[in-house]
């Protein structure tokens, strides 16, 4: 072999070649590529030949437009966050064309992601948005942006891009770490066109027709008035049983400030009345208080555990859940509720959904009705609150648009948020934020008649001041423990006299009933006098024509039947002694 070098360096670069060729030739005859342009949009999966000469597609796919790439494979695959709160890896189980814009992609838990552009113009908007499994509470998908494109400016839920002079953002419920976060409550995304240099102030809306106060009270008659009126139409016809609660309490609500209290609680129908879909919120009209109380107490657990999760997590989107702002009023005097207010005060670059931001405006609201100091504590992120409303809005042909993630919201959210204005504006003597609020709204109700009676009957409470409503009072605090009411009264107080005896004044129409759960109240052991007559307990109290209690001392529970004789009934109670009584 020494004697022919030349041979044998031919010799091995044949063999070489060979081994190398028939790599090549194996791994092209078992793995491929699949590449797909839907307009601006590229998409590349991959895919391999299984021992049955089946091709089966691999866990791996990437997404690019302009500057966003979704990509992930075995190494950084798409993860599923459970109700539980733990992660799990998924895997690409099929993928289906949608037409020559779009592209499903199925993963083995059940959760389907969807990508689609909207024309083939250089303006085409980018999206990309999730169908979650039931167990699935977000579906995290890897991105990154595209080496050419500068990263202009970026937060938690979104994300400036540059290339040269053009400026997209892409906008997510939630940036992270590399990952987009699509959410059960917000499942998509969106890359849309940016203009750095143009911003919406609200003072634009301030000469337009319907950002005035009277065309806010306008919006709102007729919001009251629809709901009695689309009420009343379903209580006489064939959809009397299926009224929902918002719906019934609204109507009676709206009935009573008409002096037609009875007729509208006379209207409700039986199936109603007695049947399973009521809760506590509607016991002051309706009884069948110690049944309510069961659904009080479960929203109540449900209050605590929910404040304890987000003093930990500093999640913001407590503040969207119906009633959490008197929740946090009944438990000011502890360190829980300034624990939870400090918690999302204290969030560095915080950006709030429209949901959030709109949310939080109406809880600082009512907090600061009760304790400016409590209150105080959420202002730190009130202007971010309002940063999230105002970077939403966009004037076209003088219509006030709301969207978020490139996407216009529903009506119940433009009303929402448009309150949030209403308030900001009022609290503080902001002209340009008001005029938006009463535009929002006014737009929102132009055309009562063409909303869903139940997503009115859900903006009642939000925009109509009306007692008759059932609401919560406080009373008062025994230490950090709050004496509060569940009513429709007009007014409630709680006074303690001379010999620990409690006086507690309720406030509605002579010749009325009204139901009312007194929570926190002490012990009296049976010795309470109504309309000054002593009188005893009975289960059966809610069937007779007179007033009456139960009491639950266990749980400090006070339920009475008031029938007034006079507009303003007294009760008085001889409870146990107490001296750390403290007036809301």
């Amino acid at each position: 072999m020494r004697r022919h070098p030349v041979r044998k360096f031919v010799g091995l670069t044949v063999l070489y070649a060979a081994i190398i060729l028939g790599i090549f030739v194996l791994q092209f005859k078992t793995e491929s590529i699949i590449s797909r342009n839907l307009g601006g949009m590229r998409l590349t999966l991959a895919q391999s030949e299984t021992e049955n000469n089946i091709m089966e597609l691999r866990n791996q796919l990437q997404v690019s437009f302009k500057g966003i790439i979704l990509s992930f494979d075995d190494k950084n695959p798409v993860l599923s966050l459970g109700k539980d709160g733990k992660e799990k890896n998924l895997k690409l189980a099929s993928w289906d064309e949608k037409g020559e814009l779009a592209a499903d992609f199925f993963f083995n838990d059940g959760s389907v992601m969807t990508v689609s552009v909207s024309d083939r113009t250089p303006k085409a908007q980018f999206s990309v948005s999730a169908m979650l499994s039931d167990d699935t509470t977000a579906l995290i998908v890897p991105y990154k942006t595209a080496s050419n494109y500068l990263v202009e400016d970026t937060s938690e839920k979104s994300t400036v891009l540059s290339l040269k002079d053009d400026y997209t953002i892409f906008s997510a419920p939630l940036l992270q770490d590399g990952k987009v976060w699509l959410q059960k409550q917000s499942p998509v995304a969106s890359l849309l066109a940016y203009n750095p240099v143009q911003s919406f102030s609200f003072e634009k809306v301030l000469s337009l027709p319907g950002a005035d106060r009277s065309s806010y009270d306008t919006a709102v008659r007729a919001l009251r008035s629809s709901v009695q009126s689309r009420v009343a139409q379903k209580l006489s016809g064939s959809e009397a049983d299926r009224v929902t609660e918002s719906e019934m309490i609204a109507y009676v609500a709206e009935m009573a400030a008409g002096g037609r209290f009875e007729e509208a609680i006379n209207s409700a129908p039986e199936t109603f009345v007695r049947g399973n879909s009521r809760t506590y919120l509607s016991a002051p009209y309706f009884a069948r208080l110690v049944d309510m109380n069961r659904t009080l107490t479960t929203q109540t657990e449900r209050y605590s555990s929910m404040v304890d999760g987000a003093i930990t997590s500093g999640n913001a989107s407590i503040f969207t859940i119906e009633g959490i702002e008197d929740y946090l009023i009944r438990i000011k005097r502890t360190s829980r509720g300034r624990s939870l207010l400090q918690a999302i005060a204290s969030k560095q670059n915080f950006t709030p959904s429209l949901a959030q931001a709109a949310s939080i405006i109406h809880v600082y609201e009512v907090l600061r009705r009760n304790d400016e100091a409590y209150a105080a504590l959420l202002e730190p992120v009130i202007p971010s609150c309002l940063d999230a409303i105002r970077n939403a809005c966009s004037l076209n042909d003088g219509v006030l648009d709301l969207t978020e993630n490139g996407f216009p919201v529903t009506t119940q959210l433009s009303v929402q948020a448009g309150q949030a204005l209403f308030i900001y504006g009022s609290l503080f003597a902001d002209e340009g934020a008001l005029s938006a609020g009463c535009l929002l709204v006014s737009q929102a109700l132009s055309m009562p008649q063409n909303v869903e009676v139940r997503i009115l009957s859900e903006l009642y409470p939000l925009l109509v001041k009306n007692s008759y409503y059932p609401h919560m009072q406080l009373l008062g605090y025994y230490g950090t423990a709050p004496v509060w009411a569940w009513t429709c009264a007009q007014n409630v107080t709680y006074e303690i006299g001379e010999e620990d005896i409690v006086s507690i004044h309720i406030d509605f129409p002579q010749g009325l009933t009204q139901y009312l759960m007194l929570l926190g109240v002490p012990d009296f052991h049976a010795q309470i006098e109504i309309q000054q007559i002593p009188f005893r307990t009975d289960p059966r109290f809610e069937t007779y024509n007179s007033s009456g209690y139960v009491y639950r001392s266990e749980e400090k529970a006070l339920f009475l039947k008031s029938k007034h004789k006079s507009r303003n009934e007294l009760v008085r109670l001889w409870c146990d002694p107490a001296v750390n009584f403290i007036k809301p």
